[in-house]
This record gives C-alpha cells, sequence and structure tokens, in this order.
C-alpha cells in the first residue's frame, strides 16, 4: 500500500467522515447540507453508498442482487434528486 501513487490526506479523509456521518444520521435530509458544505459529487456519491445499503435486502450476497440499481434509482427520483 505504501507505493501507491495516490494517498488520501488527513484532511480529506477527516472531511468526507464529516459529510458520511450527516448522511448516516439524517439521510436524504442531510444531503442538503452536506451538497452545501462539501460540494454536489461527495452528496451525491454519499447518498447513493447510503441507500445501497438501506435498500439491500441480501447484504451478505455478492455480487449485490440485481434490482437494487433500480431500487436505489427510484428512490432519487421520489426524493427529487433525479
Amino acid at each position: 500500500m505504501d507505493d501507491l501513487p495516490f494517498k488520501m490526506d488527513d484532511l480529506t479523509a477527516s472531511r468526507l467522515n464529516a459529510a458520511a456521518k450527516i448522511i448516516e444520521y439524517d439521510g436524504f435530509e442531510g444531503y442538503w447540507t452536506v451538497r452545501s458544505k462539501y460540494g454536489e459529487n461527495i452528496a451525491n456519491a454519499l447518498i447513493i453508498a447510503w441507500l445501497r445499503t438501506k435498500l439491500n435486502d441480501k447484504p451478505d450476497q455478492y455480487p449485490c442482487p440485481d434490482d437494487l440499481e433500480e431500487k436505489v434509482m427510484v428512490r432519487l427520483r421520489e426524493k427529487g434528486l433525479l
């Protein structure tokens, strides 16, 4: 791992963890806070990751169930994010 061409710095990791906590605690309500504080790309990635965790009815299955992506897309549409 030490020979990776790019490493995340502590500040980046701390900011991402802070943004992730907001989404974990507040879900969709936290999306707008994360988007304004950390940017649209981070908010989008985290809300999708959060939804994939919440909507996956078979978390021990690899790969994830085929319908998981569609479930995520439906919820994003319902919330007006698509």
